[in-house]
């Protein structure tokens, strides 16, 4: 990966932060659901620096990843999101994905260190449910 395409993955990480800082210091709590053409796609759940998006449509969140990730590998990948929940650590911020209800990953504040730490690198991912993340990783 060249150096303009590196600054370019910083400067959209950033404001992908900013967003979620934005979101805990605008909302305490709430509820925002996304449907379109009358199919829920994910719910938004905030409550005292804790965020939960739930995927209701699997293919919505593999075309958000697709969009809106700009790493090429796997690793790439992965420092991101270590970046990321280092950070919302350091910002009090917990936020879970989970695929219609059931948890998959914690990242942040609240996270609890398990296996996954080995892989990551970090104490504040936790892969709540391997099983249904690789579930959706791959249909």
């Amino acid at each position: 990966m060249n150096t303009s395409q590196n600054k370019s993955n910083l400067v959209t990480f950033g404001a992908n932060l900013q967003t979620v800082k934005l979101l805990t210091q605008i909302l305490t709590s709430g509820e925002i659901n996304v449907s379109s053409n009358n199919q829920q796609l994910i719910e938004l759940t905030i409550k005292n620096k804790q965020i939960d998006l739930n995927i209701i449509d699997n293919q919505f969140l593999k075309e958000l990843l697709k969009d809106n990730t700009k790493a090429t590998s796997f690793l790439e990948q992965l420092k991101q999101l270590k970046t990321l929940a280092e950070q919302l650590n350091d910002e009090g911020v917990t936020i879970t994905l989970s695929y219609k209800g059931v948890t998959m990953v914690t990242l942040g504040s609240e996270a609890k260190t398990n296996f996954t730490h080995v892989i990551t690198g970090t104490k504040k991912i936790e892969i709540n449910n391997l099983q249904k993340l690789i579930q959706i990783a791959l249909f």
